[in-house]
Protein backbone atom coordinates (compact mmCIF):
# COMPACT_ATOMS: atom_id res chain seq x y z
CA UNK A 1 0.00 0.00 0.00
CA UNK A 2 0.64 3.50 -0.86
CA UNK A 3 0.91 4.31 3.21
CA UNK A 4 4.31 6.39 3.21
CA UNK A 5 4.61 7.09 -0.79
CA UNK A 6 0.69 8.76 -1.74
CA UNK A 7 2.59 12.25 -1.29
CA UNK A 8 4.93 11.88 -4.47
CA UNK A 9 2.63 9.76 -5.94
CA UNK A 10 1.61 12.21 -8.46
CA UNK A 11 5.46 12.38 -8.68
CA UNK A 12 6.02 9.70 -9.73
CA UNK A 13 3.19 8.80 -12.18
CA UNK A 14 3.92 11.69 -14.25
CA UNK A 15 6.64 9.85 -16.43
CA UNK A 16 3.93 6.31 -16.69
CA UNK A 17 0.81 7.72 -17.10
CA UNK A 18 -1.04 10.54 -19.54
CA UNK A 19 -4.47 11.27 -17.28
CA UNK A 20 -5.82 13.63 -19.83
CA UNK A 21 -5.76 11.22 -22.79
CA UNK A 22 -7.23 8.09 -20.33
CA UNK A 23 -9.44 10.68 -19.09
CA UNK A 24 -10.47 11.40 -22.87
CA UNK A 25 -11.20 7.43 -23.31
CA UNK A 26 -13.18 7.08 -20.62
CA UNK A 27 -15.35 10.15 -21.91
CA UNK A 28 -15.44 8.39 -25.51
CA UNK A 29 -16.35 5.03 -23.94
CA UNK A 30 -19.22 6.54 -21.90
CA UNK A 31 -20.66 8.25 -24.34
CA UNK A 32 -21.21 4.75 -26.27
CA UNK A 33 -23.06 3.62 -23.47
CA UNK A 34 -27.09 3.44 -24.31
CA UNK A 35 -28.10 5.59 -21.23
CA UNK A 36 -26.36 9.55 -20.32
CA UNK A 37 -24.38 8.97 -17.31
CA UNK A 38 -23.37 11.95 -15.27
CA UNK A 39 -22.44 10.82 -12.02
CA UNK A 40 -19.31 8.35 -11.21
CA UNK A 41 -18.05 6.97 -8.43
CA UNK A 42 -13.84 6.18 -8.52
CA UNK A 43 -13.23 3.32 -6.37
CA UNK A 44 -9.23 2.81 -5.36
CA UNK A 45 -9.58 6.88 -6.25
CA UNK A 46 -5.87 7.41 -5.69
CA UNK A 47 -4.70 11.04 -5.63
CA UNK A 48 -7.51 12.06 -7.39
CA UNK A 49 -6.20 12.62 -10.88
CA UNK A 50 -8.87 10.59 -13.04
CA UNK A 51 -11.80 12.50 -11.38
CA UNK A 52 -10.17 16.25 -11.43
CA UNK A 53 -9.64 15.39 -15.38
CA UNK A 54 -13.41 14.23 -15.85
CA UNK A 55 -14.76 16.86 -13.97
CA UNK A 56 -13.10 19.97 -15.03
CA UNK A 57 -12.77 18.65 -19.19
CA UNK A 58 -15.97 16.89 -19.00
CA UNK A 59 -18.25 18.06 -16.49
CA UNK A 60 -19.20 14.67 -15.04
CA UNK A 61 -19.86 14.29 -11.24
CA UNK A 62 -17.18 12.30 -9.60
CA UNK A 63 -16.81 11.34 -5.93
CA UNK A 64 -13.71 8.29 -4.72
CA UNK A 65 -13.52 6.04 -2.71
CA UNK A 66 -9.92 4.96 -1.19
CA UNK A 67 -8.15 3.03 1.51
CA UNK A 68 -5.49 5.09 2.22
CA UNK A 69 -6.32 8.61 3.79
CA UNK A 70 -3.26 10.48 2.53
CA UNK A 71 -4.65 9.61 -0.91
CA UNK A 72 -8.25 11.03 0.10
CA UNK A 73 -7.05 14.08 1.51
CA UNK A 74 -4.76 15.13 -1.48
CA UNK A 75 -8.09 14.22 -3.83
CA UNK A 76 -10.39 15.95 -2.01
CA UNK A 77 -8.12 18.79 -2.22
CA UNK A 78 -7.81 18.55 -6.28
CA UNK A 79 -11.62 17.83 -6.37
CA UNK A 80 -13.55 20.03 -4.25
CA UNK A 81 -16.85 19.96 -5.70
CA UNK A 82 -16.52 15.95 -5.02
CA UNK A 83 -17.05 13.47 -2.07
CA UNK A 84 -13.74 11.92 -1.15
CA UNK A 85 -14.38 9.49 1.65
CA UNK A 86 -11.53 6.64 3.19
CA UNK A 87 -12.97 2.84 2.94
CA UNK A 88 -12.36 -0.56 1.46
CA UNK A 89 -13.24 -1.45 -1.63
CA UNK A 90 -14.52 -4.76 -0.68
CA UNK A 91 -16.35 -3.43 2.46
CA UNK A 92 -18.24 -0.36 1.53
CA UNK A 93 -21.67 1.35 1.69
CA UNK A 94 -21.90 5.12 0.86
CA UNK A 95 -25.63 5.26 0.51
CA UNK A 96 -26.15 5.79 -3.11
CA UNK A 97 -25.77 4.68 -7.04
CA UNK A 98 -23.95 6.21 -9.73
CA UNK A 99 -24.01 6.22 -13.43
CA UNK A 100 -20.42 5.18 -13.36
CA UNK A 101 -18.14 3.09 -11.21
CA UNK A 102 -14.50 3.11 -12.19
CA UNK A 103 -11.76 0.83 -11.07
CA UNK A 104 -8.74 1.79 -12.60
CA UNK A 105 -5.08 1.23 -12.93
CA UNK A 106 -5.67 -2.72 -11.44
CA UNK A 107 -6.13 -1.67 -8.26
CA UNK A 108 -8.37 -4.37 -8.09
CA UNK A 109 -5.08 -6.49 -7.39
CA UNK A 110 -4.87 -5.14 -3.96
CA UNK A 111 -7.90 -7.27 -2.58
CA UNK A 112 -5.72 -10.28 -2.83
CA UNK A 113 -7.88 -13.72 -2.85
CA UNK A 114 -10.63 -14.70 -5.29
CA UNK A 115 -13.06 -13.69 -1.88
CA UNK A 116 -12.24 -10.42 -1.42
CA UNK A 117 -12.64 -9.94 -5.49
CA UNK A 118 -16.28 -11.10 -4.69
CA UNK A 119 -17.02 -8.90 -2.09
CA UNK A 120 -15.95 -5.85 -4.17
CA UNK A 121 -17.44 -6.67 -7.10
CA UNK A 122 -20.57 -7.09 -4.80
CA UNK A 123 -20.24 -3.83 -2.73
CA UNK A 124 -19.79 -1.97 -6.68
CA UNK A 125 -22.70 -3.73 -7.90
CA UNK A 126 -24.99 -2.10 -5.12
CA UNK A 127 -23.28 0.90 -5.78
CA UNK A 128 -24.90 1.02 -9.67
CA UNK A 129 -28.13 2.74 -10.94
CA UNK A 130 -29.98 -0.18 -12.91
CA UNK A 131 -28.75 1.08 -15.48
CA UNK A 132 -25.08 1.60 -14.48
CA UNK A 133 -21.58 0.44 -16.09
CA UNK A 134 -19.07 -0.90 -14.17
CA UNK A 135 -15.23 0.28 -15.87
CA UNK A 136 -12.60 -1.57 -14.38
CA UNK A 137 -8.81 -2.42 -15.02
CA UNK A 138 -7.27 -5.91 -14.06
CA UNK A 139 -3.61 -6.44 -13.20
CA UNK A 140 -2.43 -9.64 -14.22
CA UNK A 141 -2.67 -12.85 -14.85
CA UNK A 142 -1.42 -15.92 -12.82
CA UNK A 143 0.93 -17.00 -16.37
CA UNK A 144 2.18 -13.38 -17.13
CA UNK A 145 5.91 -12.66 -16.58
CA UNK A 146 7.07 -10.05 -13.92
CA UNK A 147 9.95 -9.05 -15.15
CA UNK A 148 8.84 -5.66 -16.64
CA UNK A 149 7.88 -4.28 -13.26
CA UNK A 150 11.13 -4.82 -11.93
CA UNK A 151 12.54 -1.07 -12.87
CA UNK A 152 14.02 1.86 -11.30
CA UNK A 153 12.25 5.73 -12.64
CA UNK A 154 13.51 9.30 -11.70
CA UNK A 155 11.17 11.75 -11.33
CA UNK A 156 11.06 15.80 -10.54
CA UNK A 157 8.00 17.62 -8.57
CA UNK A 158 7.43 19.94 -11.15
CA UNK A 159 6.36 22.71 -8.70
CA UNK A 160 9.00 21.81 -6.21
CA UNK A 161 11.65 20.52 -7.63
CA UNK A 162 11.89 17.62 -5.27
CA UNK A 163 14.10 14.79 -6.81
CA UNK A 164 12.39 11.34 -6.61
CA UNK A 165 14.07 8.24 -7.09
CA UNK A 166 11.49 4.64 -7.11
CA UNK A 167 13.60 1.36 -7.25
CA UNK A 168 10.97 -1.68 -7.79
CA UNK A 169 11.23 -5.24 -7.78
CA UNK A 170 8.89 -7.76 -8.46
CA UNK A 171 8.19 -11.60 -7.66
CA UNK A 172 6.00 -13.75 -7.36
CA UNK A 173 4.40 -16.11 -4.30
CA UNK A 174 1.82 -18.34 -6.06
CA UNK A 175 -0.60 -16.03 -7.60
CA UNK A 176 0.32 -13.18 -5.59
CA UNK A 177 3.05 -10.51 -7.39
CA UNK A 178 4.81 -8.66 -4.61
CA UNK A 179 6.44 -5.64 -5.49
CA UNK A 180 9.77 -4.17 -2.79
CA UNK A 181 9.74 -0.86 -3.65
CA UNK A 182 12.33 1.46 -2.39
CA UNK A 183 12.10 5.40 -2.64
CA UNK A 184 14.94 8.20 -2.12
CA UNK A 185 13.89 11.61 -1.94
CA UNK A 186 16.35 14.42 -2.09
CA UNK A 187 15.24 17.22 0.03
CA UNK A 188 17.02 20.51 0.53
CA UNK A 189 19.43 19.04 3.63
CA UNK A 190 18.65 15.59 3.43
CA UNK A 191 17.82 12.77 1.49
CA UNK A 192 15.03 10.66 2.83
CA UNK A 193 14.51 7.46 2.31
CA UNK A 194 11.86 4.14 3.09
CA UNK A 195 10.67 0.93 1.82
CA UNK A 196 6.97 -0.13 0.68
CA UNK A 197 6.19 -3.32 -0.12
CA UNK A 198 2.84 -4.29 -2.74
CA UNK A 199 1.33 -7.04 -3.02
CA UNK A 200 -1.31 -7.40 -5.51
CA UNK A 201 -3.64 -10.91 -6.38
CA UNK A 202 -3.34 -12.11 -10.06
CA UNK A 203 -6.92 -13.36 -11.23
CA UNK A 204 -7.32 -15.37 -14.16
CA UNK A 205 -9.83 -14.55 -16.98
CA UNK A 206 -12.20 -17.59 -15.52
CA UNK A 207 -11.88 -16.34 -12.04
CA UNK A 208 -12.73 -12.87 -12.93
CA UNK A 209 -15.84 -14.22 -14.68
CA UNK A 210 -16.89 -16.61 -12.21
CA UNK A 211 -16.92 -13.26 -9.89
CA UNK A 212 -18.77 -11.26 -12.07
CA UNK A 213 -20.83 -13.64 -11.82
CA UNK A 214 -21.36 -13.95 -8.40
CA UNK A 215 -21.82 -10.65 -7.93
CA UNK A 216 -24.67 -10.65 -10.74
CA UNK A 217 -22.91 -8.43 -13.46
CA UNK A 218 -22.29 -9.37 -17.02
CA UNK A 219 -19.89 -8.31 -18.65
CA UNK A 220 -17.54 -7.78 -21.62
CA UNK A 221 -13.88 -7.74 -22.09
CA UNK A 222 -11.75 -5.82 -24.15
CA UNK A 223 -7.67 -6.48 -25.54
CA UNK A 224 -7.12 -2.48 -25.49
CA UNK A 225 -7.91 -0.47 -22.54
CA UNK A 226 -6.46 2.65 -21.12
CA UNK A 227 -3.10 1.92 -20.00
CA UNK A 228 -1.23 -1.07 -21.39
CA UNK A 229 -3.98 -3.52 -20.37
CA UNK A 230 -7.66 -4.64 -21.61
CA UNK A 231 -10.53 -3.70 -19.66
CA UNK A 232 -13.59 -4.65 -18.55
CA UNK A 233 -17.30 -3.05 -18.58
CA UNK A 234 -19.96 -4.54 -17.05
CA UNK A 235 -23.62 -3.94 -15.84
CA UNK A 236 -26.20 -5.35 -13.70
CA UNK A 237 -27.48 -8.65 -14.80
CA UNK A 238 -31.08 -7.80 -13.70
Amino acid sequence: MYTQSFDIYDTIYQLEKDYSIEAEKIDYLLQQLPANPTTILDVACGSGEHAHHLYNKFKYSVDGIDIEPGFVEIAQKKNPSGVFIQGDMSNFDIGRKYDVVLCLFSSIGYVQTKRALCDTLTCIAKHLNSSGYLILEPWLEPTNDLSSLSTIIEAVDPKTKIQVTRKRSAYAEENISVLDIEYSIKLPKETKQFKEQHRLGMFSREEMAEAFQQAELIFTYAEQGLHNKGIYLAKLAV
